[in-house]
């Protein structure tokens, strides 16, 4: 990714709302980038690494 994605959250009575806005140039790459990082898969399904 060029730059970091940017990030919002507001709240609204009990219930958080949260987004990322893509701010790359190639976001199938960078998809998958993500997917083949063993982090990644930890945090999103609790493998080890």
């Amino acid at each position: 990714m060029t730059r970091a994605p940017e990030r919002r959250a507001f709240v609204l009575d009990d219930i958080l709302f949260a987004y990322r806005e893509y701010v790359g140039e190639d976001h199938e790459a960078d998809m998958q980038r993500i997917v083949d990082d063993p982090v990644a898969q930890e945090r999103w399904l609790g493998r080890p690494r």
